[in-house]
């Protein structure tokens, strides 16, 4: 089931234009992108971290999800940083939830978890994985209503949603 997961994180993981933010000149909107494709990636490899949950010993484990967690709350502050204009607030708020449900996720102690309550906790990780899906899209779609707004809009070849499919 994770595999399955993981797959569907990383078919639309790559949702907007692989560009990293912060760079001098950078429009907010570039910055949330940049953002946007920064918790794509973590969330690639927490679906990574997570596929060896059963097989890679549980200290390896543990510390590529406390890697994973520093990153998406590096992330968090990053994405909380970007000033943004009156109006274009959903795109942000929507990817700090995407990030908080991916945090959820990425927590170290899911190492120590015996065989007994590994069927619970895919359903779990399940379900919070989907709910960040559904916020990513949710965010990608806000994002674009903010785009025709944007200065210096750039046309983004081979982007697809973030931690979805392309409708």
């Amino acid at each position: 089931m994770l595999i399955v997961l993981g797959a569907v994180l990383a078919a639309g993981a790559q949702s907007l234009p692989l560009r990293i933010g912060g760079e001098p000149g950078e429009d907010y909107c570039d910055q949330v992108r940049g953002s946007f494709e920064r918790t794509s990636r973590l969330a690639r490899e927490l679906a990574a971290v997570l596929d060896g949950l059963g097989s890679d010993g549980g200290e390896v484990v543990a510390g590529r999800l406390a890697e994973v967690r520093d990153g998406l709350e590096h992330e968090a502050a990053t994405l909380d940083a970007i000033p943004l204009p009156p109006g274009a607030e959903e795109p942000k708020v929507r990817g700090a939830a995407v990030i908080t449900l991916l945090l959820d996720i990425a927590d170290p102690s899911l190492a120590t978890i015996g065989d007994d309550d590994r069927a619970e906790l895919a359903s779990h990780l399940r379900d919070q994985f989907l709910a960040a899906r559904t916020e990513a899209r949710a965010a990608t779609s806000a994002l674009r209503q903010v785009e025709s707004s944007c200065p210096n809009r750039r046309l983004a070849r081979d982007s697809l949603h973030l931690l979805g499919r392309t409708p």
